[in-house]
């Protein structure tokens, strides 16, 4: 994706169907919220250290990836009728 704005970023990472998500910012300001959420790679430096994780409980943060590997994360803080018992 060439000079993504927000919406089509959020579009595109909500999108069940996308394994995988390669965006070339006009600026890294332009996608550094998004980048930083989804701990991006650089592909131009790929061994460059990913931001430490913001959760510092191991037993909290390993739930909440098993919750956000079953749920769609994309659909903000509204909850589709089928994940709310999750």
């Amino acid at each position: 994706m060439l000079w993504p704005g927000e919406a089509a970023i959020a579009k595109i990472d909500a999108d069940w169907r996308a394994e995988a998500i390669c965006v070339v910012p006009w600026t890294y300001s332009d996608v550094e919220a998004w980048a930083k959420g989804r701990q991006a790679v650089d592909l131009l430096s790929p061994d460059a250290p990913v931001s430490a994780p913001t959760v510092s409980d191991a037993v909290v943060e390993q739930a909440l990836i098993s919750l956000t590997s079953v749920i769609n994360v994309g659909t903000g803080l509204s909850i589709h009728p089928t994940e709310r018992q999750r």
